[in-house]
């Protein structure tokens, strides 16, 4: 396979480009009127995270530091976003870290957390490290770099284990009503069943040549990921894949399984509620705060360091999603901006950076106005966020057996 046939498949599968760190460019936020920021991201390069039995790349071997860990390239991609994050937000953040001005979070996965680390050793990096060459920019500190520099400040990175996180992590298993509505869509809904008939002879030819037997476009996802990952890193795919690999057909068809996370109200309500719960009231803490100062509990900056469908969730529940997987080291960027005008007004302005060396770009809000006041985007999706999500989850068995019980136990 080319390296043109392999950039084209990076880009229909992930919807972004790496470019060199000399195309880097910066555009600035208005620090003027900036009150918070929170930023999600999606964890660095990483290894394989299935394989398939007739993948020629199956065995560990091939894959230090082992299957599904982060690798040099991803820590390196969540060190060059946290200099970006700190130069887009110069002058709004002190360059010494804070307790009270920073919070941050990662999903209980070793990627998310050494990325959470790579990212904040960017945000924080050392005053003696920040002049390079005689420059001060965030392109030429990265550009030669192979692996992070020393010396680096240490952040405190929070996380809860997995079967208990509905924020970043979100297994499907930790809430019984979604884990059966995604079964229920993914196995008996028309359009599933339309998908399956329609590429029939497809999922069969595949099938043939992984050993496995695919009837699913989230079957064909967990495996054609093997294939994007593994040429992604230049490894050489097997001849049966030429003239399927990175078609628009085949992509598609494992790009659906983002849209299936969420594709009903109820899974959007269950899948990303709990996040956009969490978002939401941090901006709420920050707007009182203003009316109360000196309250600890609001943060300057959030950082959530998890997964690609950690951002396709809530592009998909905001009706901003572009149909790609996030990429590596992938960021949506919230901002909480005060009117200049009236000091107890508050608009939301969002930016998704999914490019590694490339600005963040304006989204516009659906359904929201310019500016999007943060009353309207809380009354948008105030409609998605569960009263009591562990309730929710329960499937009706559960509930009749859990009358008069303490259901809040759950999780």
């Amino acid at each position: 396979m080319d390296s043109h046939t392999s950039r084209s498949t990076v880009i229909a599968y992930y919807g972004f480009l790496l470019f060199s760190a000399s195309q880097v460019v910066l555009c600035s936020t208005n620090l003027s009127t900036l009150r918070q920021v929170q930023v999600i991201f999606r964890h660095g390069a990483r290894t394989i995270d299935k394989t398939y039995p007739l993948d020629p790349y199956k065995d560990e071997s091939y894959w230090p530091p082992g299957f599904h860990q982060l690798t040099n390239l991803g820590k390196l991609q969540g060190y060059n976003l946290g200099l970006y994050l700190r130069e887009r937000y110069t002058g709004f953040i002190q360059e010494s870290y804070d307790v009270k001005d920073v919070y941050v979070q990662s999903s209980d996965i070793a990627r998310a957390i050494e990325t959470a680390y790579s990212v904040m050793a960017g945000f924080y990096l050392p005053n003696e490290m920040r002049n390079v060459n005689g420059s001060n920019t965030t392109t030429d500190i990265s550009s030669n770099l192979t692996e992070i520099p020393l010396p680096w400040k240490s952040v405190p990175v929070h996380s809860v284990p997995v079967e208990m996180d509905n924020v970043l992590r979100q297994d499907p298993g930790i809430c019984p009503k979604y884990k059966q509505l995604l079964k229920e869509f993914t196995q008996d809904s028309d359009m599933a069943k339309n998908l399956k008939e329609e590429n029939k002879d497809l999922f069969e030819y595949f099938s043939n040549h992984t050993g496995l037997n695919i009837t699913s476009p989230i079957q064909f996802d967990e495996f054609y990921d093997a294939l994007v990952i593994e040429n992604y890193y230049n490894m050489t795919l097997p001849e049966w894949t030429t003239g399927v690999f990175g078609t628009e057909k085949v992509t598609n068809i494992a790009l659906f399984y983002f849209q299936f996370l969420t594709y009903t109200y109820e899974m959007k309500r269950l899948r990303a509620g709990p996040l956009l719960a969490k978002l939401v009231g941090n901006m709420n803490k920050t707007r009182e705060s203003v009316a109360n100062p000196g309250n600890e509990e609001s943060k300057k900056m959030y950082f959530y360091s998890g997964h690609d469908h950690c951002i396709s969730v809530v592009l998909d529940t905001l009706e901003m999603y572009d149909k790609k997987r996030p990429p590596f080291a992938s960021a949506l960027l919230l901002e909480l901006h005060q009117s200049p005008d009236d000091s107890q007004e508050f608009y939301i302005e969002i930016y998704y950076r999914n490019d590694t060396y490339r600005d963040a770009y304006k989204l516009d809000i659906p359904n929201c106005g310019e500016p999007c006041r943060l009353t309207e985007f809380s009354k948008l999706l105030d409609p998605f966020i569960p009263t009591d999500w562990n309730q929710e989850c329960l499937l009706p068995l559960e509930i009749e057996s859990l009358s008069g019980g303490n259901v809040n136990t759950m999780i």
